[in-house]
């Protein structure tokens, strides 16, 4: 009859289900999967140990078995070794980045690249990870020979550690004649190599953050990998300087603000960014002697480095005609060769025909 009432049924299963879990209560996991007792078997056997779900059981009493003194973990020596030796070569490598030669870690003249100590008992991943940061000394220096070169400096040579930072300043020499554009690239190259400076003071507090910590048994602050993290947009700066230097060369005047317009043509904002601050740096001349030329008619170009350039063997009477050229390759091309033309003609007035360069 309660099978063919539903209500009945329910409330069936329902008493059903409550014996079982009067029945159940108090029972272990390991006592539900209980196989059952064979016949012959002793009937006072002790049951088997409930089962483990997740690991370990949890201990009400922490504490109970705690030691009251504890040792400090020591590490294996080889790992030991490996976390001495990575510590060791993170200081290296900033010394790298500043042109010093290391211990471990020194720039080789044959092979114009640096070489790392076989003899280390680091990974050769961190092997790669190391000569891949140390590419930004090599590129450091190669920055900072040019910018030297046109300051009239010497370029700086690969230093030993034990000579300190001070002596990455050479004594200045007298500026060759290589003109206000060039030297306003120069100044510029140098504001981004002081700023890269300070990035490496904040990394050289956090390598000796990290020292300490592992003195006392903690784990270090800095690693090789967190380095390589943080130098990675250094880096890029570094490369694209080089490779900016290496195009401007020795030019001056408006080929060199040609050549950065047009390495500013770049899909990556921080690139064209970094590079339209630089050529602004470089236009802040050029503008000086355009404003002269256009309001005042006088031609200011002790290094002869402006497009417009005095023809000094023209008679007064020809001056309008012929006493002042046009200096293609000195123009910023990317104005357009008419607006250099337009220019040429603006300042032929009154005051052009009496010299004053």
């Amino acid at each position: 009859a309660a099978l063919r009432r539903p209500d009945a049924l329910l409330q069936l299963l329902c008493a059903v289900a409550e014996e079982r879990s009067q029945d159940y209560a108090g029972a272990t996991i390991g006592h539900l999967f209980e196989p059952a007792p064979q016949s012959g078997s002793a009937p006072n056997t002790p049951p088997p140990p409930p089962v483990r779900l997740g690991g370990s059981y949890a201990n009400p009493n922490p504490n109970e078995n705690a030691d009251p003194n504890p040792r400090p973990r020591r590490l294996p020596p080889s790992l030991s070794a490996a976390l001495e030796a990575e510590q060791a070569v993170l200081r290296e490598v900033l010394f790298a980045l500043q042109g010093i030669n290391g211990r471990h870690l020194s720039l080789e003249p044959d092979s114009d690249s640096y070489a790392l100590d076989p003899a280390l008992p680091l990974h050769p991943g961190q092997r790669d990870m190391v000569l891949c940061m140390a590419e930004g000394g090599w590129l450091y220096r190669r920055v900072a020979t040019y910018v030297a070169t046109r300051a009239g400096r010497p370029a700086p040579a690969a230093l030993p550690a034990t000579l300190g930072f001070s002596a990455l300043e050479p004594p200045l020499l007298p500026a060759p004649p290589g003109g206000l554009a060039a030297q306003a690239f120069c100044a510029a190259l140098q504001d981004e190599l002081n700023e890269f400076f300070r990035f490496l003071a904040v990394l050289e507090a956090k390598v000796q953050a990290g020292e300490g910590d592992a003195s006392e048994g903690a784990p270090p602050a800095m690693t090789l990998h967190k380095l390589y993290v943080y130098l990675q947009e250094p880096l890029r700066k570094l490369k694209l300087m080089a490779t900016i230097c290496d195009a401007v060369g020795t030019l001056k005047g408006g080929a060199i603000a040609a050549v950065l317009h047009h390495y500013a043509r770049h899909g990556d904002a921080a690139t064209r960014a970094f590079l339209r601050r630089l050529l602004r740096r470089c236009l802040l001349p050029l503008l000086e002697q355009l404003a002269a030329w256009l309001e005042e008619g006088e031609l200011r170009d002790p290094h002869r480095e402006f497009f417009v350039r005095a023809n000094p063997g023209v008679r007064s009477e020809q001056l309008w005609e012929k006493g002042y050229a046009f200096v293609d390759e000195l123009f910023p091309s990317f104005l357009g060769p008419g607006v250099g033309r337009a220019i040429l003609k603006a300042a032929r007035n009154p005051k052009t025909r009496t010299r004053k360069a």
